[in-house]
């Protein structure tokens, strides 16, 4: 049981009928757990090969079997994430700067992005756009959260003569949709906009990754944390 975080665990002792459970499963060896998963019939939803890892579904039985497993270093459960403007509106202080971001991009882990003329006009800064919720290939923002996120990080002002630009107004911006038109999502759709970052901030020179969302921690080996962890040694700064 010291290898199932302590919420899953929480969740299995309180059920009173038999459960799926959508988990993150850790590994040592990924040989063994292939293996391990195939001779069982256990689905493998997702790869997060950045985190050394694998979704997949249990029952409680097949879940605490896993755990005993050598190749296993731990299962997490899947957090739910949250947009959360209503809170983080009231506590952002930013000051004067000369920051521009010119010649550098972020990468906005959010609800997408709307192709406003702030972000557009003269240059369209939106170099990238990724769906991890609807597979779509064109910029949209279902929520807004996305778009406002992005627009006081990168707006040029263009609309209000500059009266309301962002913070670095000249760099690049990179979208990727893995919250819903609710400002929901697992920490699965976040792995994976974590995972498309891992593997393409060099072709984009992405220097900042901005995560405006919010859930509870899992403790040492929460998934996302660990995913932020991983993109930080790269030299990318989290927000």
């Amino acid at each position: 049981m010291q290898k199932i975080d302590k919420e899953l665990r929480k969740i299995i002792s309180l059920a009173q009928n038999e459960c799926v459970y959508e988990c993150i499963v850790y590994y040592f060896n990924k040989k063994q757990a292939l293996n391990y998963f195939n001779n069982n019939q256990i689905e493998i939803k997702k790869e997060l090969p950045m985190l050394n890892a694998f979704v997949v579904c249990f029952n409680s039985h097949n879940l605490l079997k896993t755990a005993k497993c050598g190749f296993v270093e731990f299962i997490s459960s899947v957090a739910s994430v949250n947009a959360l403007i209503d809170v983080s509106k009231k506590i952002i202080n930013v000051g004067n700067t000369c920051l521009t971001g010119k010649n550098i991009t972020i990468a906005f882990i959010d609800t997408g992005i709307n192709p406003h003329l702030d972000f557009c006009i003269g240059q369209n800064r939106v170099v990238a756009f990724c769906d991890f919720i609807n597979d779509l290939t064109k910029p949209y923002d279902d929520n807004g959260h996305g778009t406002f996120v992005a627009g006081v990080a990168c707006g040029n002002g263009a609309l209000s003569k500059g009266k309301y630009s962002g913070v670095a107004s000249m760099s690049n911006i990179i979208s990727l949709k893995a919250l819903n038109e609710k400002g929901e999502a697992t920490a699965v759709s976040i792995l994976e906009a974590m995972q498309w970052i891992f593997d393409n901030h060099k072709n984009y020179n992405i220097k900042v990754v901005c995560m405006s969302f919010g859930s509870e921690p899992l403790g040492a080996k929460d998934p996302i944390m660990l995913g932020a962890e991983k993109l930080w040694n790269e030299g990318i700064t989290i927000v």
